[in-house]
């Protein structure tokens, strides 16, 4: 039984694109869990690991000083917590929202919206 549950938990943190990306993004940090939960703000580095094994969601607002701590991209980041957690938020956000200088919409009076 302990060995399904076992089983069962490291079937859901495969399933969950932002665990693995956090996952992936702690090893190529070199750092602890302890440091990185530290850094964030966290007073027991169990938090992290439970984010890891997708027993709870990543914070979005914690998700820059993750990705700034671990030394990943916070926008790739941000962007596969996104379309895992708020999936209607993101197909919105991915379709009118473009980085700087691609596609800018015209206003009104035929200026650039920035």
């Amino acid at each position: 039984m302990m060995h399904e549950a076992m089983k069962s938990r490291e079937t859901e943190m495969s399933e969950s694109p932002t665990a693995r990306f956090l996952t992936s993004a702690i090893r190529v940090s070199g750092l602890s869990q302890t440091e990185i939960a530290k850094r964030i703000g966290y007073s027991w580095p169990n938090v992290i690991s439970m984010m890891k094994q997708g027993q709870t969601k990543v914070p979005i607002d914690r998700i820059p000083a993750l990705a700034q701590t671990c030394g990943v991209d916070e926008r790739v980041f941000l962007e596969t917590a996104l379309a895992e957690y708020q999936p209607e938020v993101w197909e919105v956000l991915s379709h009118h929202l473009q980085p700087r200088g691609e596609g800018r919409t015209e206003g009104t009076e035929g200026g650039s919206v920035e």
